[in-house]
């Protein structure tokens, strides 16, 4: 059975009383990057459950659960003069 891209969700679960978050997600680029935390913080990033259809659930420290307010057209355009003047290379630039 394959899920249709809206069923395919990222929910985020956790209390005021607890330290950690529930993740549980079927987003390809977030599961990788749990998974990436969970092999460099093995006591931090748990797994704890693959889900059918290739979802993932990990157990997470709350405080690495965080929104960012949306940055405006002004904010972008520095930031990109910023790294053209540093010589920032995004990670997976194709050169």
């Amino acid at each position: 059975m394959n899920l249709t891209p809206a069923e395919k969700e990222t929910v985020i679960l956790f209390s005021e009383a607890d330290e950690t978050a529930d993740v549980c997600t079927y987003d390809r680029r977030l599961k990788k990057k749990l998974n990436a935390l969970s092999v460099r913080f093995p006591e931090q990033f748990r797994l704890t459950e693959s889900l059918r259809c290739g979802g993932v659930c990990y157990t997470v420290p709350k405080r690495c659960i965080v929104i960012y307010p949306p940055q405006t057209d002004e904010q972008r355009a520095a930031a990109r003069e910023r790294a053209k003047t540093t010589g920032f290379q995004p990670k997976n630039a194709d050169r």
